[in-house]
């Protein structure tokens, strides 16, 4: 013990505790933080999938709808309230569309600043989606009719949407109408091309319930409501993107309304899906290897010059018959040598079918330097042969005509071939210049 206690030393602090040593601990302590708040994380952006569709609940937190969203039923539609002067009018301003599974709200009024008119409808917050930031979605449009909307009596209208008990009170305006653009970011199975609309909010800390608010800013037609989702977009826990561009999807890229589930994979990718097949693919579609495969072989078969079918005809192949096309090497075929004999002053060249056949390029190889004989021209040029024709017929062996019909792939024709839309997408309802004060109807009571 004596020897050990003489061998005892000071502690040199400078040597000891530097940077390196302070902040290993704590950059440890860093990590272990990250990784459970992974966890959590990816496990709370999920909860907006289990709570599904918010719209199924009532202010209290019971769930009183299934599917709600879709206005199936007499009593959906009624969940709403109409008020009209602060008093219910769910019979005189809300109409249920049976056939179409719409909810349609009158609202009109002459009224526009300070509007007594709206529907509203108190929704449910759940404590583990407080203070985060939710979505308002609503898929609908205007019409001249009551019942039956379609593209020809559609109207484009603006809608004004608040959102009370949250963080801060949203008060915005929206356009709804005849989606133009839905034939090309939405799949069929999305029903009727009513534009959607998306309202962002965030929920306070305390938030236990949100009243959302809509008015008409018209005095006439009638507002059709197809579906409405309200809740969180599951996204991945790592995610790192602060805002997002919702515009140019559909309401059912979020919810799946048919068969009553959040869409964790396609939200988490902005509400762009990755198509079945080829042929359900769409303008903002996510395409897999395969089908990438499958688009350029067919790119490159519409895009050829020339086709070689088992007719022997020529044209662009069918849709989705690719397969059956055999695309030639792309300098195979198109260009060749004739041998001249002593007999014959025409030649026929005779070559693959063209799309849009052109002059060739022709060339006569000669038997000696003092060989007198050259190409006089061509004629009757053709989509499979053209004929070639010399000065004389020649006197001896050793001429040869030489060919060329140039490259076999029309980048041209591959460009055309693609089915893209406008550089700038169809116009939708035009947005107004100005809005009119409707919300502070209340406070003015």
């Amino acid at each position: 013990m004596t020897n050990y206690t003489d061998n005892i030393n000071f502690i040199n602090t400078t040597q000891f505790v530097n940077d390196t040593n302070l902040n290993k601990p704590l950059s440890e302590l860093d990590n272990n933080v990250k990784y459970i708040l992974n966890f959590i994380n990816g496990n709370k952006a999920l909860l907006s999938g289990v709570y599904g569709n918010l719209w199924d609940y009532d202010a209290s937190g019971r769930r009183v709808l299934y599917n709600g969203g879709l206005a199936d039923t007499y009593k959906k539609v009624n969940t709403w309230i109409a008020l009209n002067d602060l008093q219910m009018a769910n019979d005189d301003e809300i109409i249920w569309d049976r056939t179409n599974s719409r909810t349609v709200y009158k609202g009109q009024s002459v009224v526009t600043v300070d509007r007594p008119k709206w529907i509203e409808r108190e929704i449910w917050i759940p404590e583990t989606l407080r203070d985060q930031k939710l979505v308002f979605i609503l898929k609908a449009a205007g019409c001249t009719d009551d019942q039956g909307w379609d593209t020809t009596n559609t109207v484009c209208e603006t809608i004004a949407i608040q959102i009370l008990g949250g963080s801060e009170d949203v008060q915005t305006f929206r356009d709804v109408g005849h989606w133009v653009n839905h034939p090309y970011y939405s799949n069929d199975s999305y029903d009727s091309p009513l534009t959607t609309v998306v309202v962002p909010f965030k929920a306070a800390k305390n938030t236990s319930s949100v009243k959302v608010r809509i008015f008409r800013t018209i005095n006439t037609g009638y507002l059709h409501i197809d579906r409405v989702f309200v809740g969180g977009l599951c996204l991945p826990y790592d995610n790192v993107t602060e805002s997002y561009d919702l515009s140019g999807i559909d309401i059912n890229e979020f919810y799946d309304f048919k068969n009553v589930c959040t869409k964790v994979t396609s939200a988490s990718i902005m509400g762009h899906k990755v198509a079945d097949t080829r042929s359900n693919l769409k303008g903002n579609d996510v395409i897999t290897w395969y089908q990438f495969n499958y688009v350029m072989r067919e790119l490159l078969t519409y895009g050829s010059v020339f086709t070689t079918t088992t007719t022997n005809l020529s044209g662009s192949p069918s849709q989705d018959n690719w397969s059956q096309i055999v695309v030639p090497d792309l300098y195979s075929n198109m260009q060749g040598k004739v041998t001249c004999n002593t007999s014959n002053r025409t030649y026929r060249v005779n070559h693959p079918v063209l799309e849009n056949p052109s002059a060739p390029l022709l060339t006569l190889t000669m038997p000696t330097s003092s060989s007198q004989l050259f190409i006089q021209g061509l004629f009757d040029v053709a989509t499979d042969h053209f004929n070639v024709i010399l000065s004389d017929v020649p006197s001896e062996t050793g001429y040869t005509i030489n060919w060329n019909l140039g490259n076999a792939f029309n980048p041209r024709n591959a460009i055309d071939s693609l089915d893209l839309p406008d550089e700038t997408p169809s116009i939708e309802c035009p947005a107004p210049t100005s809005y009119p004060s409707i919300f502070n109807y209340e406070s003015n009571v």
